[in-house]
């Protein structure tokens, strides 16, 4: 099934299949993690996130403003980052 909450730090989204996903609200010290997505629009709004993690994602689209420490992309095809 498809989440996208807060668990402690870190936003979670993962699971989405065709969606457009907005994730608002998220703070400086907070992490954005996205896995598992597949043919979905991700978009975070937020001046800057701690942390950003994209992990088996998929002909999937992903922006955000700007990250502090670092934006980590594993096993992951067809992506695009703005």
């Amino acid at each position: 099934s498809s989440v996208s909450a807060l668990e402690g730090n870190k936003w979670s989204v993962r699971g989405f299949k065709n969606g457009e996903i907005l994730v608002d609200k998220v703070e400086m010290h907070q992490a954005v993690s996205i896995e598992d997505c597949l043919d979905s629009k991700i978009q975070i709004k937020s001046n800057k996130i701690k942390h950003l993690l994209i992990d088996r994602c998929n002909n999937s689209t992903i922006e955000f403003n700007s990250v502090i420490s670092t934006v980590e992309i594993v096993n992951c095809d067809k992506l695009t980052l703005f």
